[in-house]
This record gives C-alpha cells, sequence and structure tokens, in this order.
C-alpha cells in the first residue's frame, strides 16, 4: 500500500510538472506569436512606405529628366540670343598688353586699315572697342583679347573675311587672329574639335569649321559635315584614322546620374558662312 501511494504521489508530481511546462510552453509560444503579429505589422508599413517612396522617387525622376530636358532647350535658346547679339562684334586675338595706350578703339581703327589694305580708306563704323573683361594678365601670360563692336554686320563681316584672307597677319613679331565674338557655350564646343583639326592639319585633309559649332571635312569620297566632336572622332576613327578624342567634363549633372535618370525612367515606364582653315 506504501508503495502504492508513493507511485500515486509521483504521479501527481510528475503531471503538475508536465501541467506547468506545458502552460510556459503556451505562454511563450502566445508571445512569440505576438512578436511576430507585431513584426508583421512593421513589415507591412515598411513595404507600403518603400511602396510611397519608390513611387516619389519615379515621379522625381521623371520631373528631374523633364527639367534637364528644358534646361538644354533653353540653353541652345539662350545661346543663339546671345550669338545673335553678338553678330557685329568680332575678337582679335594675340595683340600684346598696353598697346593700345589710353583709347583702344582708334589704336584698332588705325591697325585693321594698314594691315588690311582693301580696308584703308574704308569707314569702319567702330561703336565700342575693349579688352576682354578680367584682370590684366601678367606679361608671361595670354594676352587678352580685344572686342570690337560695329555699327554695321556688313562691315564686320568684311573685316573678318579680309582677315583671313591675309592668311598671317603680325603686330611686331606676335601673329594676331581674327574671329568671331562666339558665345561662351559655343567657344567651348568648337574647342572640342581642337585635336581633330591637328590631325586633319597633319594629314593634309581639307577641313571647315561652319557655324556655330560644326566640322565639315572634305573626304575624297566627298565633304561630310558633323554636329559634335564625338560624331566626328567615331566616324573618322571607322573611314580614314585613329581619333582618340576625350569628352571633356560639363558642368552641372553628372554623366553617370543621366545614365542612372535614363535608365530609372526606361525601368518605370517601359518604352511601348563657312571659315576655311
Amino acid at each position: 500500500m506504501e508503495m502504492k501511494s508513493e507511485l500515486g504521489n509521483f504521479r501527481d508530481h510528475i503531471r503538475d510538472d508536465l501541467k506547468r511546462e506545458l502552460a510556459d510552453i503556451r505562454e511563450e509560444i502566445q508571445q512569440k506569436l505576438t512578436d511576430l503579429k507585431t513584426t508583421t505589422g512593421w513589415v507591412d508599413k515598411a513595404e507600403g512606405r518603400i511602396a510611397d517612396i519608390e513611387e516619389c522617387t519615379a515621379d522625381l525622376s521623371e520631373a528631374l529628366s523633364q527639367s534637364l530636358q528644358t534646361q538644354e532647350n533653353l540653353q541652345v535658346k539662350v545661346t543663339d540670343m546671345e550669338a545673335r547679339s553678338r553678330c557685329n562684334n568680332l575678337r582679335i586675338y594675340g595683340i600684346p598688353e598696353g598697346t593700345e595706350a589710353d583709347d583702344v578703339q582708334q589704336f584698332i581703327d588705325n591697325f585693321i586699315k594698314k594691315e588690311l589694305q582693301p580696308l584703308a580708306e574704308v569707314e569702319l563704323g567702330i561703336q565700342r572697342c575693349h579688352r576682354a573683361l578680367g584682370p590684366k594678365p601678367p606679361a608671361e601670360a595670354q594676352r587678352r583679347s580685344v572686342v570690337v563692336y560695329f555699327q554695321e554686320f556688313k562691315t564686320k563681316e568684311l573685316v573678318l573675311h579680309s582677315s583671313w584672307k591675309n592668311k598671317e597677319i603680325y603686330h611686331g613679331d606676335k601673329r594676331i587672329y581674327f574671329d568671331h565674338a562666339y558665345p561662351a557655350e559655343t567657344l567651348a564646343k568648337r574647342k572640342e574639335y581642337a585635336q581633330i583639326r591637328r590631325i586633319l592639319r597633319e594629314k593634309g585633309i581639307r577641313f571647315q569649321t561652319p557655324l556655330p559649332a560644326k566640322l565639315r571635312v572634305v573626304l575624297d569620297t566627298g565633304p561630310i559635315t558633323y554636329s559634335s566632336a564625338a560624331e566626328a572622332a567615331e566616324d573618322l576613327q571607322r573611314l580614314v584614322f585613329p581619333v582618340h578624342w576625350e569628352k571633356p567634363a560639363e558642368a552641372g549633372i553628372p554623366e553617370k546620374t543621366r545614365s542612372h535618370l535614363a535608365a530609372r525612367s526606361e525601368y518605370i515606364q517601359p518604352a511601348d558662312a563657312p571659315r576655311s582653315v
């Protein structure tokens, strides 16, 4: 009897322990379920926010792409307007600093009539004349150009073409160059052709640089006109000779950002009188 009583007590003790353990397990599971529900709620909220951010990013990317395109279009128009406003201007490069004394306008008038004999008796009608804006450079530095504004466009063109026909004009031992007064954007774009022009000269290939910033190359197969240095380099490398050309860095939006915006846009909205040199 005593053994039976002890076994019964042991059984009750085991049952109580199991009940307590089971209760603890159930409580722990319930806590885990509660935590899981909380985490699931957080994840749902995070996914909603991510979706909102992606939608907002897509809208911003599209708006930025449109703004960049609008900016480029406006820049083209502004550059064109600036070029038209400068149509009566020309620049003279190479005049040593200080040679004009106190009257740069009279100096340039006399210089043009002296060096360009066909214009000796022509009334040039120079309205304004000054050095390019900026501080006077040191003696060994590049000289500032002289900007000349003529009353009439035809007079400016006459001076410019006469200087080009003369080929070489000097002031003392310094060679002088005449050119259009290009806007800064046009001048930068024309400078991109510098290496290609150098190679063309070395190869003895004729070329021209039509306004505003093009390159016309005369090949055996006929003339070809390019609108950009990149286009010219790629085509001439294929047709004539190797050209190593590196696109200069541009201010504003980096090319990497532009490429990312273009890729993002595609991902979000799948696609359903020339001068002879």
